[in-house]
């Protein structure tokens, strides 16, 4: 099942698939799909969703259009147009603040919150993760990054693809193999890039997620690639753990930022035995 919503001229793609515990994943309803194995849609009912950075809309930028007020009403708009009640929700990246959000927000809606590779915060934190690349990364996957970023230039980037063009360019630091060609999977994804800036340049920059992990009452699982250099790593967690009533953490040793891709089983065993015990 697919269809589409219109809120302040943004239109909302959502697409359903699966079977079994309803479960939200936030971001792009064409690019996420492509992320998740079919053998997990046999346990969820897997509702992809469209927010604003990803929505077509002819409007131009102001930043009052991507209020995270907005957004979250956008998110249990398109739950009920799945036709889902009380949900897991999934957010990935920077979108795992979304799925925080949407949770304290919405207490009703949600039954549990899952965060794949999510930072803390895209502020401070992210200092680790450069630290990190400085000093624990090969000499091989640099020079892959270093190549990667002639191959991928920003100042080159078409209207709509700079979002996806910074995305590939960062393939050294998102894949557990740097030689990984991503480009299959944002094949026709659309982005309103000045609302990417925003929100990840400020936005997600100062959530304050130690507020939401104490808001929320639902159980939360971050999920996490060991070779993930794109986000702050899993250990500036430990902080703020204590701030939920409820919250689990995974590593996964053979991925990048997309565990759900590169450890497809592991990643589905894993999702599909939490939900059982929580």
């Amino acid at each position: 099942m697919s269809g589409q919503i219109t809120k302040d001229d943004f239109n909302l793609s959502y697409l359903v698939q699966g079977h079994g515990t309803e479960t939200l994943i936030l971001g792009s309803a064409l690019f996420y799909p492509r992320t998740f194995s079919e053998d997990l849609r046999q346990h969820l009912r897997m509702g992809f969703i469209d927010y604003r950075g990803f929505a077509p809309t002819a409007k131009p930028f102001t930043p009052a259009d991507y209020d995270l007020g907005k957004i979250c009403e956008d998110i249990e708009d398109l739950r009920k147009a799945c036709g889902f009640g009380k949900s897991v929700v999934i957010g990935h990246s920077a979108h795992g603040y979304l799925a925080l959000e949407y949770a304290r927000r919405y207490p009703d809606s949600i039954s549990k919150v899952i965060l794949i590779c999510t930072g803390p915060s895209h502020g401070a934190p992210m200092f680790e993760a450069f630290r990190r690349w400085d000093e624990a990364v090969t000499p091989e996957r640099k020079d892959q990054f270093n190549k990667d970023q002639i191959k991928y230039p920003l100042s080159a980037a078409e209207p709509g693809r700079k979002f996806i063009t910074y995305c590939q360019a960062l393939n050294t630091k998102s894949w557990f193999n740097p030689h990984f060609d991503a480009s299959h999977l944002w094949k026709d994804v659309k982005v309103n890039d000045d609302a990417m800036d925003y929100l990840y340049g400020e936005v997600f920059r100062d959530y304050n997620t130690r507020q939401a992990l104490a808001e929320l009452n639902a159980p939360v699982l971050l999920t996490c690639g060991l070779h993930d250099y794109g986000v702050a790593p899993f250990w500036t967690w430990n902080e703020l753990r204590e701030s939920s009533r409820d919250f689990t953490v995974n590593v996964f040793e053979k991925s990048g930022h997309y565990p759900q891709l590169e450890e497809a089983e592991a990643f589905d065993n894993l999702l599909v035995n939490w939900l059982k015990t929580k």
